[in-house]
């Protein structure tokens, strides 16, 4: 086995040689206009055609001074792709003895058009280099309230339920303003917050750098969105406060206000929310201040043995969600200097929710079934505190050094009252959560050719978790039948100190491809503390159901990737490594010591064949070693009839993933599908043997070997110019193979078939009287367990409408409608909200009127199903409410 990873790395070491044999010729030139001179010319499109096919397109700077590479010969056509101007084509031949650098000039002239449908369309996009650029008030409908409303009206801007924004399924990383950012991955606090009259442009940027300095140095298919502002909305305050009370029922509120300001030396983003409507914060407070950079630690977090779950899934949490929230954000960003940038930002959020919930759980074990019947009614209070402050230091034009701190605090204090199976306990969870997050980054740009960073990075987590447990009869009798069991306790701390350092040199060549050689080091220690004590005064404390367990682990990596460009239509990239970890486990029961050596091989291959069609392949081989929160050797108490017991050692759990994309047309474009397909082989992998008695269950974890993922996606999108309208149908197809256990020694062969449909229907009309969007899904996931077929099946539909009876008037009407085939009875859902508005845009005041749950369903249920359970659920819903508010824009 040792032989084989060196072998593998010396075969794909040898496999890149071939590609320096052969010569690299570069084609720079530049645009001289015929009569005008020191005329801005940054972002014309240079088109390069090779024997009769589309080759490539670069984009001139600002003196008109574009550069093109290419291994290609033959005859190469070159001409300017533009709307303000137009040239003659130019022909170039190249052959073996071409030289290395061909220059040429082309003389271009103002172009002459006639202004008409197809041209106000384009106008209303522009291509520059990697950047995108939409102008807002041209797909801006009069009716949008903040950015995200306006994003949607956006075509291959794709925003979900929960306002997540992806284009070509890929989710943006971050959403800046006038190119800063203040959220990261919590982008949604700025779209789902900030007001959308101020926007003049909306700015894709692909192929984003998280550093601006790795530009060139990596290839990227992030991307990013940046907004602009109107002229007359910079260097001044604005926002927007809105007050909204309820007359029927009484006793609801909403105070809701953002204070905004974007100068050259600093910017603002201040807003709070204050109700007790059923609204979540404006955002996801999991994701603020957080980023998906793929720096090590990114993956380090303690476990939440006892977190929130009070949700309803494909349900609008307004209409069940009994809150009484207040938020508040202040976050900043000062330019001290050109070379200094300072980025304090720091959130609080309190919350009490109540959330009343009946179950009936029927478990699947072969030829019987238990079923249990549950009531609870929860409350839970939450005080939550994130901040950060970033710095970016420019040492000069070449290097940087970023440095970031985060410090986050949660506290929680759940209590429920339950009633299973005509038994009465109440439940007590106090929580607390803290971490301290530091990373430093140091990166140096040291000549065209070469780039070194450095990273560093130290997280401190801890967690207090407690549930206590009361009853009147005993809880646990079957388990503890000589103990009292009507009263139980099980406390659990977790410490967790990560330190990390990794650096990374990259190597640019002359012909512009790319090597790079990295080095990390990680150190983890892990510790977890659990006492698990029951009887009239908590004075048992059985021995088998107590944890002290301390994890060490000390992990290293050393890759080399390399980037092959053949044209700027194929790219190739290849990346190769060995990872090395040991791992120490000391428990009450067992001393583990292990050690891993593994490969490492990720393979993408980028082909855009021709004008508008993207192949994308990619291939990976690498192991994951058991993560720390599923090491523990003794039973944990998870819930008031639930125990988990653990693994007592790591183990690498080694995968391989194959995964084939194709897209025709650009994301913006009238027209364009595409579909993804990947299949995922996990040699070993954690599974489950669940054992199951009328009133309590275990779950042990396992190590099984042999499950196999298969992934399907597909897309359409095409937009209907002539009658205005944009319809899209995307559709998900997954099957899953893995093994576990119920209530046996025997391992089941488990299948799951998960299938969804989706489509959407928006109408584009343009400050029109009526606009609508229409849509539905279908979702459909089967689990196959020998002989049996267990099946879950639900249906959404929506219709929003939207009225603008004149430029001070709005009207909408929102439908929803959910349908359950698998409930024996009230399987169908239907809601219905109304808004009115009216705005004095003179004073900048406006009224609204809301009226929700028309048709005043005050309960719900659904049907939720796994391999060995169905759960049928019901929850309390608001009643029908009338809200009558007041805004203020200043």
């Amino acid at each position: 086995m040792s032989g084989k990873p060196g072998r593998t790395f010396l075969l794909n070491l040898f496999s890149l040689f071939p590609f320096f044999l052969f010569a690299q010729t570069e084609i720079s030139g530049k645009l001289v206009h015929e009569s005008i001179q020191n005329l801005n010319l940054e972002g014309v499109m240079v088109h390069f055609s090779h024997n009769g096919e589309m080759e490539g397109n670069v984009y001139t700077d600002a003196n008109g001074v574009f550069s093109f590479q290419t291994y290609q010969h033959g005859t190469f056509i070159v001409s300017i792709n533009d709307l303000d101007f137009q040239s003659e084509e130019f022909e170039i031949e190249i052959h073996p003895n071409s030289p290395a650098k061909i220059q040429i000039e082309i003389l271009i002239q103002n172009r002459e058009i006639q202004l008409n449908e197809v041209l106000i369309h384009r106008e209303k996009i522009k291509e520059k280099g990697d950047t995108i650029i939409f102008d807002a008030k041209l797909f801006a409908k009069g009716d949008e309230r903040v950015v995200e409303d306006l994003l949607k009206r956006i075509p291959g801007l794709n925003v979900d339920e929960h306002g997540t924004i992806s284009i070509n399924g890929k989710e943006v990383e971050k959403v800046m303003i006038e190119g800063d950012d203040f959220f990261e991955k919590g982008y949604k606090m700025v779209t789902q917050n900030m007001p959308s009259d101020p926007i003049d442009k909306v700015e894709v940027l692909q192929r984003y750098h998280h550093n601006s300095l790795m530009k060139d140095f990596e290839e990227s298919d992030k991307v990013a969105l940046n907004l602009t502002l109107r002229e007359d909305a910079k260097n001044k305050w604005f926002g927007e406060a809105e007050l909204m009370n309820s007359f029927y029922p009484e006793n609801h509120h909403k105070v809701y206000g953002n204070l905004i300001s974007f100068g050259k030396k600093s910017k603002h983003f201040f807003f709070t929310n204050l109700n007790n409507l059923g609204e979540q914060e404006k955002g996801d407070l999991r994701q603020l201040y957080s980023t998906e950079n793929y720096l090590l630690g990114d993956q380090i977090k303690n476990k939440k043995y006892y977190p929130n779950q009070n949700f309803i899934l494909g349900l609008n949490q307004e209409r069940y969600r009994f809150n009484n929230l207040k938020l508040g954000s202040l976050n900043s960003i000062f330019n001290l200097s050109d070379q200094i940038k300072l980025k304090p930002r720091i959130t609080a959020k309190w919350d009490k929710l109540n959330f009343d919930t009946q179950e009936n759980i029927r478990y699947f074990l072969g030829n019987d079934s238990i079923f249990n019947a549950i009531q609870r009614q929860s409350v839970h209070s939450t005080f939550e505190m994130k901040s950060v402050l970033d710095a970016e230091i420019e040492l000069n034009s070449q290097s940087k050094i970023n440095v970031s701190s985060h410090f986050s605090f949660e506290n929680t204090d759940q209590s429920i009252t339950e009633n299973f199976n005509q038994v009465n306990s109440n439940q007590a969870f106090p929580n607390s959560y803290q971490t301290f997050d530091q990373k430093i980054n140091y990166t140096n740009r040291i000549n065209e050719n070469n780039l070194i960073s450095i990273h560093f990075r130290m997280i401190n987590q801890f967690n207090q978790e407690e549930l206590n447990a009361f009853s009147d009869e005993n809880i646990l009798e079957s388990v503890f039948d000589e103990v009292s069991s009507s009263r139980l306790q099980q406390k659990i701390n977790r410490r967790l100190n990560f330190v990390a350092a990794d650096a990374k040199w990259i190597y640019k060549t002359s012909n512009g491809q790319l090597f790079e050689t990295s080095i990390n080091l990680q150190n983890t220690n892990n510790h977890l503390n659990s006492i698990f004590a029951l009887g009239n005064d908590l004075n048992e404390i059985p021995e088998n159901f107590q944890n002290d367990l301390r994890i060490k682990n000390l992990e290293s990596e050393i890759s080399a990737k390399y980037t092959h460009r053949f044209s700027n239509r194929l790219i190739w990239i290849s990346k190769i490594g060995a990872g090395w970890g040991n791992y120490d486990f000391y428990s009450h029961d067992f001393t583990n010591d292990s050690q891993f050596f593994y490969p490492k091989i990720w393979t993408i291959l980028n082909w855009d064949l021709a004008s508008k069609n993207k192949l994308r392949f990619s291939f990976q081989h690498d192991s994951e070693p058991v993560q720390y929160d599923e090491l523990f050797d003794r039973p944990l108490y998870f819930s008031p009839r639930n125990f988990r017991v653990g693994l007592n050692e790591s183990e690498l759990l080694p995968f391989t993933s194959l995964k084939f994309k194709y897209d025709f047309g650009e994301f913006y474009d009238p027209l364009n599908f595409g579909f993804e397909s990947g299949f995922k082989w996990t040699e070993k992998y954690i599974s489950t043997s669940h054992e199951i008695f009328m009133n309590y269950q275990t779950n042990q974890s396992l190590i099984l070997k042999d499950k196999k993922d298969w992934m399907n996606v597909f897309y359409v999108s095409y937009l209907f110019e002539n009658l205005f309208h944009y319809v899209k149908i995307t559709g998900i197809k997954n099957f899953y193979r893995f093994e576990n256990a119920v209530n046996s020694q025997q391992l089941r062969n488990v299948k799951s078939n998960f299938t969804s449909i989706a489509l959407s229907i928006n109408s584009a009309l343009n400050q029109s009287f009526l606009n609508y969007n229409l849509g539905g899904k279908w979702n459909k996931n089967i689990y196959k367990i020998e002989n049996i077929e267990n099946a879950q099946e639900n249906w959404n539909g929506f219709l929003d409408v939207n009225f603008k009876i004149s430029n001070r008037y709005w009207l909408k009407l929102s439908q929803e409608l959910i349908y359950f085939p698998d409930l024996s009875a009230s399987q169908t859902y239907y809601f219905a909200d109304v808004d009115f508005g009216h705005e004095w845009e003179k004073y900048k005041i406006g009224i609204n009127a809301k009226l929700r749950n028309l048709t005043n369903t005050q309960t719900f249920r659904n049907i939720y199903n796994t391999d060995y359970q169905q759960t049928t659920s019901s929850y309390q819903l608001f009643p029908r409410m009338l809200l009558l508010g007041v805004s203020f824009k200043f």
